[in-house]
């Protein structure tokens, strides 16, 4: 009876404390009491409470099937394992979650979740993706999957085939005719190159009777002033040149841009436009007007202001990874471009090194630069590198690809492959500097200084490749995707576009000078169409690869990836998404007459 009572009340102020450590010492001390059972189960629950996730919720629930403990913890729980589904973010994370609390506050979204990625994603089109808004309005993918089924139906309803040009030069400004003519000229050369019709007109006030779809405003003005800040200079006396090109459909505005020149006096010459003069190269050389065969900008979605200044991204499944120009990242969830969830991060300790490329591995993600390579393990609750590779062991990585159970780094000393999981040291698989890299099934398509390769990892290793193809030390490559059988070459000379149909023979069949597609920094597939990105925005190529059809009005950007029918490009410090889908090769729009 002693005993008895004693334990009793050690239990009444175990349960008074209601910790572990409290439990723990019960059971040291009463392990043959009637409670101890009681305090077992209330350790585990303790466990339970302090990491709630699915599987410890599962196994607590199998362990103490009769328990009532769980009920008070049961929102707590629902919602910590919805986020560890949201991070995991597969179908079965969200079905298992469905199964465990079907009655949840959290349970249709789940649902909703898992059927877009298991039956929707894989085969998105216009029909399916509104059906699926209606069936699953409380997914994740709903607001978006809307919008696209929206946005594709305007595109099929639209038909930019004729477009007027109206250009405008301000008072004041010297040789106007010269300078009205220069624009014009240019309009007129990419809209032939488009393959749309351009129409010249007197003013806007003609667009109506001249029957046109779309209406391209240049208007151009030039002012003195007391104090231009010119490029790298103080302030001075000099001329502001600023161009406003505009393109309008009805009432929607499908671009619009200024583009700027300051110039200082001493290169203004009297009676001159200050384009025609010696600053008016710089103002050639970035200047360009857009082409749409539709209401382009409806595909854009609003740009989303990043914590950082950001350098490349990355994306696999519905989330991007963001890599900031510290070497940091960030993991977003995507399905609603509009309101990003933010996944995970990893923030590096202040340090010195250059990273300005990023891979998303399963759960890991590599940055590579200039200062080699790190592997980052990425976890809701905490990321942390799990490989360090420096400059000295790896030199300055441009390229990086996963082959097997090797990663494939293209860099300063050559073609290395380094086991996935870190150990050992780097196998130096090919001696030449690599420029660009990119993979085409079980092939690498890799650039030296002057040459393109097309090799595979054994061959490498015998130093053999399958073919190979000249491009020049003058291109300057820096960058390649390959998209099917086809390459594009990425470097200072534009973009090369190589077919690849042939591995032994890799053909150059087309290429997209700086002129015509400004600077080029990455490019991208999505809907079928092939996107560049650079200082100009988003460019648009043809079915053929050889021309730019559409110009999208969007952040420029540095660095672009897709995730299903999505592009996620990234500049500055925002980051801004375009639906792909509506750009599709089955909505395009059929060849036209030239311009005149």
């Amino acid at each position: 009876m002693f005993a008895t009572g004693c334990a009793g009340s050690a239990w009444k102020q175990a349960l008074r404390k209601d910790t572990a450590a409290g439990y723990h010492a019960f059971l040291r001390e009463h392990p043959e009491s009637e409670y101890a059972t009681a305090a077992q189960e209330r350790i585990a629950f303790q466990k339970l409470r302090s990491s709630p996730t699915l599987e410890a919720f599962e196994s607590f629930r199998e362990q103490y099937p009769e328990s009532g403990l769980v009920e008070g913890l049961r929102g707590q729980l629902e919602e910590a394992t919805f986020a560890s589904a949201l991070a995991t973010g597969t179908p079965a994370s969200y079905e298992r979650f469905a199964e465990v609390f079907p009655d949840g506050e959290y349970a249709a979204r789940a649902r909703g979740n898992a059927v877009y990625l298991r039956e929707i994603s894989r085969r998105p089109n216009p029909d399916a993706l509104r059906q699926f808004a209606i069936d699953h309005p409380a997914s994740d993918f709903a607001i978006e999957a809307q919008r696209s089924a929206d946005v594709t139906e305007v595109r099929r309803g639209q038909q930019i085939a004729n477009v007027g040009l109206v250009v405008e030069v301000g008072p004041g400004v010297a040789e106007d005719r010269r300078v009205a003519q220069a624009f014009a000229g240019r309009a007129l050369e990419t809209y032939s190159l488009a393959g749309t019709r351009l129409v010249r007109l007197a003013s806007s006030a003609d667009a109506a009777s001249a029957g046109v779809d779309a209406l391209l405003v240049v208007h151009h003005a030039e002012e003195q002033r007391a104090n231009v800040m010119a490029e790298g200079l103080l302030p001075q006396p000099g001329v502001l040149a600023t161009t406003r090109v505009t393109l309008e459909h009805g009432d929607q505005t499908i671009f619009e841009r200024d583009f700027i020149l300051r110039t200082e006096a001493r290169e203004h010459e009297a009676g001159k436009s200050v384009l025609f003069g010696s600053g008016g190269l710089r103002f050639w050389a970035g200047f360009f007007v857009p082409v749409a065969s539709w209401e382009v900008h409806r595909a854009v979605r609003q740009p989303v202001e990043l914590s950082g200044r950001a350098a490349a991204v990355d994306a696999s499944g519905d989330r991007a990874v963001v890599m900031y120009d510290d070497g940091g990242f960030a993991v977003l969830q995507l399905a609603n471009p509009a309101a990003p969830v933010k996944l995970a991060e990893y923030q590096r300790k202040a340090r010195f090194e250059r990273f300005d490329g990023v891979r998303v591995l399963s759960n890991r993600v590599a940055i590579f630069g200039d200062d080699g390579l790190e592997l980052v393990g990425v976890a809701p609750d905490g990321s942390q590198t799990v490989l360090t590779r420096s400059r000295a062991e790896v030199g300055s990585v441009s390229a990086l690809a996963l082959l097997g159970d090797r990663l494939i780094l293209g860099s300063g000393k050559g073609l290395l492959a380094l086991p996935l999981g870190g150990e050992g040291e780097p196998e130096r698989v090919l001696r030449r500097a690599v420029r660009g890299m990119g993979r085409a099934a079980d092939l690498l398509v890799l650039a030296d200084q002057d040459t393109l390769l097309v090799s595979s990892l054994p061959l490498l290793r015998q130093d053999r490749v399958i073919g190979q193809l000249k491009i020049g030390k003058s291109f300057a490559t820096q960058r390649i995707r390959v998209f099917g059988t086809k390459a594009l070459v990425i470097g200072d000379g534009g973009v090369m576009v190589v077919d690849l149909r042939s591995p032994a023979n890799p053909r150059l069949i087309g290429r997209l000078r700086p002129d015509r597609v400004g600077r080029i920094t990455d490019a991208g597939r999505a809907g079928g169409r092939i996107f560049l990105v650079g200082e100009r925005g988003v460019q648009v190529l043809g079915s053929e690869l050889d021309r730019v059809v559409e110009v999208v009005d969007a952040v420029p950007a540095g660095s672009i990836a897709a995730f299903g029918r999505h592009l996620v490009a990234v500049g500055g410090s925002r980051l801004q998404v375009i639906d792909g889908l509506p750009f599709g090769a089955g909505l395009a729009k059929p060849p036209v007459a030239k311009s005149r």
